[in-house]
Parts: structure tokens; C-alpha cells; sequence
């Protein structure tokens, strides 16, 4: 499923709750590096731990990021 769809609000039956790093480097344009910078810098929204090993975003947090990012422009 492509991701930006899922992100935008495209018509979906499933829609992703939560991402991974390489999602978010998909869909945002940005490398890893600026995003855990970004992160380090309390601009961008700190991941949940999902697994011993595994971290992800959750949507919530994103779509606020993405909010709040619209009143800067």
C-alpha cells in the first residue's frame, strides 16, 4: 500500500497507526539523520517502543506535527 496515499487522506479501507523509520523517510522527503536531529531538537514527535528491538511513530503525533507545521508556512 503506498504510504503518501494512506498519508494524505486518500479513499483507504486500512489506514497505517504506526511507522516505521523508512516510512517516514518515504513520506516526509527527509533522511533518517534529520530526523532523529529534528527529534534531538524537540521539533518532530519521538517514537513509541513497539517491540524489544523496534520503535515506531504513531499517527496522532504525526498529524499534529503536520499541523503545526502548517501555521509556520
Amino acid at each position: 500500500m503506498d504510504n503518501e496515499k494512506v498519508r494524505k487522506g486518500k479513499k483507504s479501507s486500512v489506514q497505517k497507526r504506526i511507522y516505521r523509520i523508512h516510512d517516514l523517510v518515504e513520506i516526509y522527503g527527509m533522511s533518517k539523520a534529520t530526523i532523529y536531529r529534528l527529534m534531538d531538537e524537540g521539533k518532530f514527535p519521538r517514537p513509541v517502543r513497539i517491540s524489544n528491538r523496534g520503535v515506531g511513530w504513531l499517527m496522532a503525533p504525526l498529524d499534529k506535527w503536520e499541523h503545526d507545521l502548517e501555521g509556520v508556512e
